[in-house]
């Protein structure tokens, strides 16, 4: 369901935001009404093959097991490569002649097949027949389409390590480096290929081609709350990555001012809708509109999203005119093709608890949002297995006897997003944690009360939900991770958790807290010298104008003083500065160019603690 819609989550994007008929013609459920009779009641399973055929283990070695030839893209070859992803059993296609004999079973309806399930999902119109489906050779099972039981599969999660940081207000004066535009942003926006390399050692922009400056007008405040406007002045504003948004639909996307950019940019990357069956994903329901200006929304002075040079692929899932388990199944197959077609992150603004009547018996408990019992969860670990980013909102349940995340943001590898005020302050709706296993939920939060919009009139506006905290972090995600390519999907979400306001003591309102991409940058940009237990390290060194100091473990977030010394001895600097991370301290120093070139030596004092570091000045 959607994050910000329907049964189980309180209609709270109509504050401000223009709402239009959800359909402009829909196909009927089956079961539905229809006219003066009652059409007969379709019945789907899940068809649960026993092997992907012979000569797995020969089939894994292959060098074309991601074949083109099969759908799979240049750009997921490549995202595995980067991410040094292992061919695994989840790579092979369900084996096509099983899908063959089934299609010819008169009566039934192969609705679509899941190569991480080794399934198809079938329609049928009489139990009957499921009994000679039963007795083939290669069917293990079959099971109504409905939740299920598993064993985990995903990533463990990672505990706490860090010292309590500071609220994310005035944390950093800003960025002093010259800027620039990083290499190859413009020609990646353009093409699905490999993600040029855009920086060196430490996300150092390469290129001094001039940036113009974002003007972020009414979403400055949600932009700036999580340091994003750093990211983007340092060149990166998500060039050459990929963001799947699954959602109910973006109506007017393709001819909406707002996109303009957007579709300027070639910045449609694919497209599906899975309920129908083909590529129409523009004429149903503005929610997913919504969910994008939050990313790549332009209006010139008006408005700037998160990731303003992002792709994006829409993957309609989600059916606004029921609420059915059948949808799960749709966001697995999303899942997939989103993996085939190279997607780096995948937004879902949606979550799944109770369903309508007539799928009522599937409804989800709180036992099971465990992260390992519905296939919407499972399916968002498989992704995050095969390299995927996973953002999901957390859910509008805060306020009502629910109160807790829904599916899939229970997944252990998903990076779960709750809502705060533009003041930061926890948004009484936004569903809370912990997963029921215990993990962390949400993981972080971002701006979901007033967050600013643009809407299908073209007008900025204000709304409600989750479902619009999650695309800030999102496409925020999106430009910390095109600033260093070579990291895993794991190491960008820790990344993010880490830099969260309350990472030391996360809670089952914010989880981590509120990101700060800035911290998140430097975090990654860690100099090998302070992972290995170095008390201070300068980058880059040598120095030309300004530098980042990094400082190991023991020191404080807070004052610290700063002294510059020549070769003789004689002191030439000293300066009061505060340090801005937690687990790993910060300090960017902007007024090195005054000094003369030749070896100094760095000095900081911090309570009764001192250590030094040399570097030299070019």
């Amino acid at each position: 369901m959607l994050a910000t819609l329907k049964v189980t989550f309180p209609l709270l994007v109509s504050l401000c935001l223009s709402v239009l008929n959800p359909f402009a013609a829909a196909a009927q459920p089956s079961g539905e009404q229809t006219g003066s009779r009652t059409a007969l009641r379709v019945q789907r399973y899940w068809v649960m093959f026993s092997d992907k055929g012979p000569d797995v283990q020969t089939r894994l070695r292959a060098p074309d097991l991601l074949d083109p030839a099969l759908g799979w893209t240049q750009r997921a070859v490549e995202r595995r490569h980067r991410q040094n992803i292992a061919p695994s059993w989840l790579d092979l296609p369900v084996h096509s002649p099983y899908l063959d004999q089934l299609q010819a079973v008169e009566g039934l309806t192969l609705r679509g097949h899941s190569r991480w399930l080794n399934a198809a999902s079938i329609e049928v119109q009489h139990p009957a027949q499921l009994a000679g489906l039963a007795a083939l050779p290669f069917v293990e099972n079959i099971l109504p389409v409905r939740r299920y039981r598993a064993e985990p599969e995903s990533l463990e999660a990672e505990g706490p390590s860090n010292l309590l940081r500071p609220f994310w207000a005035d944390q950093f004066a800003g960025p002093q480096a010259t800027g620039g535009r990083a290499a190859g942003e413009e020609a990646a926006a353009l093409g699905e290929g490999a993600l040029p390399p855009m920086r060196q050692s430490g996300g150092q922009v390469v290129e001094d081609d001039p940036l113009p400056p974002y003007v972020y007008g009414q979403a400055d405040f949600q932009v700036r709350m999580l340091r994003t406007n750093y990211l983007h002045q340092l060149g990166f504003t998500g060039g050459g990555m990929v963001i799947g948004v699954f959602d109910a639909g973006w109506r007017g996307a393709d001819t909406l001012r707002q996109f303009a950019r957007l579709r300027g940019n070639n910045g449609i990357a694919d497209q599906w809708n899975f309920y129908r069956n083909n590529d129409s994903v523009f004429n149903y329901s503005s929610h997913g509109t919504a969910v994008l200006s939050a990313m790549t929304g332009f209006l010139s002075s008006e408005f700037e999203g998160t990731a303003p040079l992002a792709r994006f692929a829409f993957y309609l899932t989600e059916v606004e005119e029921f609420e059915r388990i059948v949808e799960e199944d749709y966001w697995l197959m999303g899942a997939e093709r989103a993996d085939m077609k190279g997607v780096d992150i995948i937004n879902t603004s949606l979550g799944y608890t109770t369903f309508d009547s007539e799928d009522s018996a599937f409804d989800h408990t709180y036992a099971d949002m465990d992260g390992n019992t519905t296939i919407i969860s499972r399916a968002a670990d498989w992704a995050a297995s095969r390299g995927i980013l996973v953002v999901v909102s957390a859910g509008n349940q805060g306020g009502n006897s629910w109160k807790y995340i829904s599916a899939p943001a229970d997944a252990d590898s998903a990076l779960a997003v709750g809502a705060v005020d533009a003041f930061g302050v926890y948004a009484p709706f936004s569903s809370r944690g912990p997963s029921s296993d215990g993990d962390v939920k949400p993981n972080v939060a971002a701006v979901g009360s007033a967050t600013a919009l643009v809407s299908l009139s073209g007008a900025v506006v204000f709304g409600n939900g989750t479902s619009f905290s999650a695309p800030l972090i999102s496409g925020s995600a999106a430009c910390l991770w095109q600033a260093y390519p070579d990291k895993t999907n794991i190491e960008i979400m820790r990344a993010i958790e880490s830099s969260g306001h309350q990472f030391r003591q996360p809670d089952d309102f914010l989880g981590y807290g509120i990101p700060d991409f800035a911290s998140a940058y430097h975090k990654l940009a860690e100099p090998q010298a302070i992972a290995s237990g170095e008390a201070l390290a300068l980058f880059p060194n040598p120095v030309t104008t300004g530098a980042v100091l990094y400082a190991g473990a023991g020191w404080e977030a807070g004052s610290a003083t700063v002294e510059v010394f020549q070769a003789t001895g004689q002191r030439v600097l000293l300066m009061e500065e505060n340090f801005t991370l937690a687990q790993q301290q910060v300090l960017e120093l902007t007024n090195l160019d005054r000094l003369a070139k030749g070896l100094y030596v760095l000095r900081v004092l911090q309570n009764d603690k001192s250590a030094h570091v040399k570097f030299l000045k070019q």
